[in-house]
């Protein structure tokens, strides 16, 4: 099983149809397992597989994030979620930035499309920052 967490102030540059950069935190208390999905949707945002994350009064799971209330976490299982995804319905345009850590290798996939459809358009290539969800990386 394969476990990625996101320390996401998520930074979307532009979408296509603003001049301003999106931004998206999960600066919230999270109940444990619950999903992100459309929390954003009134920013243009929708997440696939993607849950929220808030840590107990022992930062048992995770710890020197950048965004310290919440995070978003995927956990892929292989079998039922072998995809998350971040949907942008608008685009974006000038660059996508974020924090992460993660005990694996990971990869994420742009796509012109929603939900890993369309024409790929790259990938980038996460590699583990460590054993723990304490260190994070600028993506």
């Amino acid at each position: 099983m394969k476990l990625a967490a996101l320390a996401l102030a998520l930074g979307l540059a532009a979408p296509a149809f603003a001049g301003t950069t999106l931004s998206v935190d999960f600066e919230k208390t999270w109940d444990f397992g619950a999903e992100v999905g459309d929390t954003y949707a009134a920013d243009g945002v929708n997440f696939t597989n993607v849950l929220g994350l808030s840590n107990d009064a022992d930062f048992t799971y995770f710890s020197n994030a950048p965004s310290p209330l919440g995070v978003a976490y995927v956990q892929l299982d292989g079998i039922v979620n072998t995809a998350a995804y971040l949907n942008v319905g608008a685009g974006i345009s000038n660059g996508l930035s974020f924090y992460y850590a993660g005990i694996d290798t990971a990869s994420i996939s742009a796509y012109s499309g929603l939900n890993g459809t369309g024409t790929l358009l790259g990938t980038l290539t996460l590699t583990a920052t460590g054993s723990d969800f304490s260190a994070w990386q600028r993506a």
